[in-house]
């Protein structure tokens, strides 16, 4: 695990090699077996409440407590884990803070290229995106007004596939 802090335009890790590479390649294995999905379909699904193969669960959650080892955060409790697959061309979310209830948040890009996280200034600002690199995560400790971020898959002809973790 190589992790990086980057302090504008505002705190956040870029972390590459976030899993062992048997792990990684493992977690591809399982992604490459899943349906993608549109966004009412996610919408509408369980996401939350659904549970992964236990071996998924605990490389995720290891690697992403090592990874909180290097911030100042000291909470570890309530790790909500969610697996994303989503249609070429079809996920976008603007500029947002995440919701109150968390606390911390980390995405893992899994698979092949596609668009990485876009920070922002403010809400409105034009922003800039982090690279989509294989097993490279993006951690931020979630500060409202002003953890601006967004994400988005046009112009991709491969899923957009993500294991995104967070505290609550």
């Amino acid at each position: 695990m190589r992790i990086e802090q980057i302090t504008v335009p505002w705190s956040y890790w870029i972390i590459d090699d976030f899993l062992p590479e048997e792990d990684y390649q493992e977690l591809v294995g399982w992604f490459d077996k899943q349906p993608a999905m549109t966004y009412m379909e996610r919408k509408h699904s369980d996401y939350f409440e659904h549970r992964y193969p236990p071996e998924i669960e605990e490389m995720l959650i290891t690697s992403f407590i090592e990874a909180i080892s290097y911030t100042n955060f000291v909470s570890k409790a309530n790790i909500r884990l969610q697996l994303n697959k989503m249609l070429p061309n079809e996920a976008e979310h603007g500029p947002h803070c995440d919701s109150l209830s968390k606390k911390l948040s980390l995405v893992l890009y899994v698979g092949e290229s596609n668009k990485g996280t876009i920070i922002h200034e403010s809400e409105h600002s034009e922003g800039s995106m982090i690279e989509w690199k294989e097993n490279r995560a993006f951690m931020f400790i979630v500060q409202q007004g002003v953890t601006w971020h967004s994400f988005h898959n046009r112009d991709t002809t491969t899923p957009r596939c993500t294991a995104l973790m967070n505290i609550v």
